[in-house]
């Protein structure tokens, strides 16, 4: 068993296996459901349901990945890129936000076309985070 592992190679797959608990799989399924079943029914306090994934998101994380899989400490570089990735996320929601507000605004702007736009940055933002 004389195999070299380097600290990059270590942290990678500690990454990599923080996201196979599966958690995230549950996450995004129960938001469709509960986004399908807000839609069906068309009333408001079905979107108070949404707090369950998001809530349930960090616990299952607490109570299933961490006690099987141990807790991490990253090395700075990857905290870095961490921090890189959360200011980026953060930007585009609120970008994301602006321009959904914008016709809004009671500005006089000229017409934008809100669906390309939209749908440009959310292949960016997919792409940036893939």
């Amino acid at each position: 068993m004389n195999q070299k592992m380097s600290l990059r190679e270590i942290e990678r797959k500690a990454w990599t296996s923080y996201f196979e608990d599966g958690l995230w799989d549950v996450f995004f399924g129960a938001l469709f459901l509960i986004g399908g079943i807000r839609s069906l029914t068309d009333n408001v306090w079905y979107t108070l349901l949404l707090l369950v994934p998001v809530l349930m998101l960090p616990i299952g994380k607490k109570l299933i990945t961490i006690p099987r899989l141990g807790h991490v400490k990253f090395g700075p570089a990857r905290k870095l890129r961490q921090s890189k990735a959360i200011a980026v996320l953060v930007i585009s929601v609120l970008a994301t936000l602006a321009l959904l507000l914008l016709p809004h605004s009671g500005l006089s702007l000229p017409e934008l076309p809100i669906s390309p736009i939209m749908a440009g940055w959310i292949a960016v933002l997919f792409g940036v985070l893939a």
